[in-house]
């Protein structure tokens, strides 16, 4: 019995609790059910590189994603920002919604995935100024990317 696919354009995902549109995923057919292949360590990695030059504000689930994508505590994370955890808790516990971050502290931790990236100086400097001088959406938009 031939295994049954199809391609769905436009599926968004929300298994790390935040939506991600993804362009055209692929679907088996298992049991009657419509499954996507994903391969959820690539998905990951590409929305870890993604989130610091997202344009709408973080929200609590992407923060908590990139302190656990890091694979540092609560604790450990906030001591890297100079903060105490439970700034960091009061952040995540947004969940969907915007974190209650300053917009400094927001800058700082994303220009800190960059340098975690090891992007080049002139992308780093070009991030910067990005986020700078832009004013970040409150419409939360989902991060969009091709597998």
């Amino acid at each position: 019995m031939a295994r049954k696919e199809k391609i769905i354009k436009n599926f968004i995902y929300d298994g790390f609790g935040f939506p991600i549109l993804l362009d055209a995923v692929l679907f088996h057919q298992v049991r009657g059910e419509w499954l996507p292949k994903i391969d959820i360590e690539e998905l990951a990695d590409e929305v870890f590189k993604r989130l610091p030059s997202k344009l709408s504000k973080l929200t609590g689930n992407e923060i908590k994603f990139i302190r656990t994508y890091l694979g540092k505590s609560r604790s450990a994370f906030a001591d890297f920002f100079k903060l105490s955890h439970t700034a960091v808790a009061k952040w995540e516990k947004a969940e969907n919604s915007p974190a209650p971050i300053s917009p400094s502290q927001e800058m700082v931790l994303r220009l800190h995935l960059e340098d975690y990236l090891n992007v080049s100086d002139r992308e780093f400097y070009k991030a910067y100024k990005s986020l700078e001088t832009s004013i970040y959406s409150e419409e939360e938009i989902p991060l969009k990317i091709a597998l």
